[in-house]
């Protein structure tokens, strides 16, 4: 997955004169790697793409965004920022990737880290949508945090081959 970020940052900052996540260095990357053991793993790195995902540069893209767009906008939220500004960019499968985002951001919430209220239904609703079952068996916990990193790789992917189609040239 580094290596996806990376190439990710320098191709986003060539299409657009910022890198789509703002981090120092990609060390936060090494806590995602590898299976996990059980559910207090799980969460810690799922949390893990929840602070990666923080990351995300959103005052960047607002700043290139028209200014009736970004003001409809709520500061932190910054899936809707990167969704505007795909939209604005022209990616053509940029909602598939801020939706991929939000699943991992849903799954976040599962319980009993969140009560339902709080979002928790939500998390199980994308659970059950990945064919888990809630709650999550013992044993699948592994496999449950392989099928979100997934996700989040996936949506990275779907970004940067977005840039590739709309920037050919340039990258």
């Amino acid at each position: 997955m580094k290596g996806l970020l990376s190439a990710l940052n320098v191709e986003w900052h060539r299409a657009y004169g910022f890198t789509l996540f703002d981090l120092v260095s990609y060390d936060v990357l090494d806590s995602l790697d590898g299976d996990c053991a059980d559910r207090a793993d799980y969460h810690s790195r799922v949390l893990g793409l929840a602070e990666l995902m923080a990351k995300i540069n959103e005052l960047a893209m607002r700043e290139r965004l028209p200014e009736h767009k970004c003001s409809q906008i709520p500061a932190g939220h910054t899936l809707s920022v990167l969704e505007a500004f795909v939209q604005e960019k022209g990616h053509p499968r940029g909602d598939e990737a801020v939706a991929a985002l939000r699943r991992v951001q849903h799954l976040r919430n599962l319980p009993p880290t969140h009560p339902a209220d709080a979002g928790g239904s939500r998390a199980i609703e994308e659970l059950r949508g990945l064919r888990f079952p809630y709650p999550v068996p013992m044993g699948e916990w592994p496999r449950l945090w392989q099928t979100t990193r997934s996700i989040f790789a996936r949506a990275l992917a779907l970004l940067r081959d977005d840039l590739q189609t709309i920037h050919p040239g340039r990258l």
